[in-house]
């Protein structure tokens, strides 16, 4: 099976194509745009990943809707709420550059999730707790996840998590930005400097 996974629409948008769990192909639009931390999903880099294989699933890393009904509750929306990607069928057939056959089905993971399998999956191990710190998933900021191998399939437990708006990612994000530095982008100066 051809699985399309894709992580767009914030920072460094990411596309792999997996082929029977193996990694077929993987790459960031940065490298094609050749502009630092591209959000943007860049037409040459699905054209290449497509080129191994038509997926039947594609993957997307987060939960769209769930992700606007937060910044909804937050009041981050200046103007009238855009439901014309609020899935994520509707997102990536706006934003894909190739069309898809009606037969190929879209799955969404929750955003802390997708780090945790990141994390665990690329691991050398078969038990692991994995800890999320993040600035905001859809409302989740950290998590704690319980993660196994059974029959061959990772499996993940929730065991905790801390909602928004207490976020250590925001704070230190504010803390890059006071400092005069690009939030989402130099945070490993201001890490740097923290060591005089």
């Amino acid at each position: 099976m051809n699985i399309l996974g894709i992580s767009a629409g914030f920072h460094d948008c990411g596309v792999t194509l997996l082929q029977d769990g193996e990694i077929a192909f993987a790459g960031h639009s940065e490298r094609y745009s050749k502009q630092k931390h591209d959000e943007h999903i860049n037409t040459d880099i699905v054209l290449d990943a497509v080129q191994r294989g038509i997926p039947e699933v594609i993957a997307y890393y987060e939960k769209p809707w769930l992700k606007k009904l937060r910044q909804l509750r937050a009041g981050q929306y200046d103007q009238a709420l855009d439901f014309s990607d609020i899935t994520v069928k509707q997102y990536l057939t706006k934003h894909l550059p190739v069309r898809f056959s009606g037969h190929t089905r879209f799955r969404t993971f929750n955003h802390h999730l997708s780090h945790a399998a990141g994390g665990f999956q690329t691991s050398p191990f078969s038990r692991a707790t994995v800890v999320v710190i993040d600035a905001i998933g859809e409302f989740d900021t950290i998590s704690i996840w319980a993660a196994d191998y059974i029959n061959g399939q990772a499996r993940y437990q929730k065991l905790w998590s801390q909602g928004c708006p207490h976020s250590i990612g925001l704070f230190y994000s504010a803390m890059t930005q006071r400092l005069g530095l690009r939030p989402l982008d130099e945070e490993y100066i201001m890490m740097g400097m923290s060591a005089y």
